[in-house]
């Protein structure tokens, strides 16, 4: 008999044994196997299975760790060295190959009833284990911190139990880096912010006395001629989500504007980003009941999104990132729509908010004429 044939017997006695559930006997013949110099993956997890019947921890994880050296994407393996560490009371590091397990198998519509219910067992393990450990350093935290903690130390917990995705800047036309990605801004952040929110009173009175006149709204989306379009966007061309505009890329609307003199001077005391043929964009947005504008990211990384609430029938809301919010009277929302973000109004009346755009904080003058002026540039060279 050849060392191979005597492997092949070897192998066929162990797998015999481990199904008959005598893991002793399983083990010797698997173990003979290695001790030859012979035995591949396969062998070598056989006898992960034979050793962890046995609870012989120490050889399991010998016998996986050889397995996964080569075949780190063995998912056999990986459930059995997340099951072994969870016996031995490491669940951290067992919810690590838990997680790459179900990594690697989001989906079990295509697997067979016996693997999917594995599958599902790791899910419903890792997913407690998760829960609990939010639960714990949410707990440990508040006593070492009183419960005073800053917004962004929350999302980073959101983030670490993966409750919250990771979101980071995605402008469509242009990326300036090295900027925050910020997804909703404080507005005591900025010193403009609190003197125009004393004026949304009357920035709200100006639009109700104007849309008694005003009937000039169009589609936000709309075909153009001279640039491509998605054919497949549900609201192209559609009244649903519709703009009126008091300044539409830098110029002056002058039949609207005129209609609105309180609100373009406040938004003159504002950083508004001005950019020759392209900024300001000032507009009234309207959304029509059970209309989602879904999600999209804006142009540019260099400018923040500012929203006036005009008009709110409530259950309306905006997410950007994994943070969502609703617009509250009187109050400006100022966000980065260059981050994956959307919109909905699931009210039965129309929502309507005054939009406009201001430079980055975080930009320098001379960054900002730079910026301007390279756009500036791409303009006058299509030109």
């Amino acid at each position: 008999m050849t060392q191979t044939e005597d492997f092949n017997a070897l192998g066929a006695a162990g797998t015999a044994a481990l199904s008959a559930g005598d893991a002793v006997t399983a083990r010797q013949k698997f173990r003979a196997i290695v001790n030859a110099g012979g035995g591949d993956e396969t062998v070598w997890l056989l006898l992960a299975l034979a050793t962890s019947a046995l609870n012989d921890s120490a050889e399991t994880h010998e016998a996986i760790d050889r397995v996964l050296a080569t075949q780190p994407a063995n998912l056999r393996a990986l459930v059995l060295k997340g099951d072994t560490l969870w016996s031995e009371g490491d669940h951290h590091g067992a919810s690590a190959f838990y997680r790459r397990v179900l990594t690697l198998v989001p989906d079990t519509s295509g697997l067979k009833p016996d693997a999917a219910a594995e599958i599902e067992r790791i899910r419903q393990v890792h997913d407690a284990y998760a829960t609990n450990l939010d639960k714990h350093l949410r707990d440990y935290v508040e006593i070492q911190s009183d419960g005073a903690v800053s917004s962004r130390f929350a999302q980073s917990m959101e983030l670490l139990s993966e409750s919250a995705q990771r979101f980071v800047e995605e402008p469509r036309s242009y990326y300036f880096p090295e900027l925050p990605p910020v997804q909703f801004y404080d507005n005591s952040d900025f010193d403009w912010a609190a003197p125009l929110e004393a004026r949304i009173g009357e920035v709200v009175a100006e639009f109700e006395a104007a849309m008694q006149d005003v009937a000039a709204f169009k589609p936000y989306v709309h075909t153009t001629g001279n640039k491509p379009v998605n054919p497949d966007h549900p609201l192209l061309d559609s009244m649903d989500w519709s703009a009126l505009f008091l300044q539409q890329n830098g110029e002056v609307i002058d039949e609207v504007a005129s209609l609105f003199p309180v609100t373009m001077a406040a938004l003159q005391e504002t950083p508004l980003e001005v950019i020759p043929g392209r900024g300001p964009s000032i507009l009234v947005s309207r959304l029509a009941p059970g209309t989602r504008i879904e999600a999209h990211t804006g142009f540019l990384n260099t400018r923040l999104t500012c929203h006036i609430p005009l008009r709110l029938p409530g259950n309306c809301g905006l997410r950007v990132g994994n943070e969502t919010r609703e617009w509250e009277p009187g109050k400006l929302l100022i966000f980065n729509d260059a981050i994956n973000h959307e919109a909905w109004n699931n009210s039965g009346e129309d929502r309507y908010v005054l939009i406009f755009q201001v430079w980055r904080p975080e930009m320098t003058m001379d960054e900002r004429k730079l910026v301007s002026s390279l756009l500036q540039g791409i303009d006058a060279y299509s030109a």
